[in-house]
């Protein structure tokens, strides 16, 4: 199944803004609820006993892709000042 039909998929920019409002551990009973009810999601994951799952909310796409070295789990972006000057320009 394809579920991305573009190639560019802008690796090394930040690409959009949310609000991380809670952290699931992931039990055995989760990843099995989760594959059951959400297969989609699921697929696109990797859910695993053991691991956590993040609940977003305000998900807000940016006009403008900023250009940022990523890192490894949970990181701050510092320089709101671009995120918000992305919003606004196209």
């Amino acid at each position: 199944m394809d579920l991305v039909k573009d190639s560019s998929l802008n690796f090394g920019n930040i690409i959009c803004k949310c609000n991380l409002v809670d952290c699931i551990y992931m039990t055995k009973e989760y990843v099995e609820n989760m594959k059951r009810n959400n297969y989609q999601e699921y697929i696109c994951g990797e859910y695993k006993e053991g691991r956590y799952a993040w609940t977003l909310e305000n998900i807000q796409v940016l006009d403008n892709p900023i250009k940022a070295k990523g890192h490894l789990n949970i990181w701050n972006y510092e320089d709101k000042c671009k995120i918000c000057d992305s919003e606004n320009n196209e």
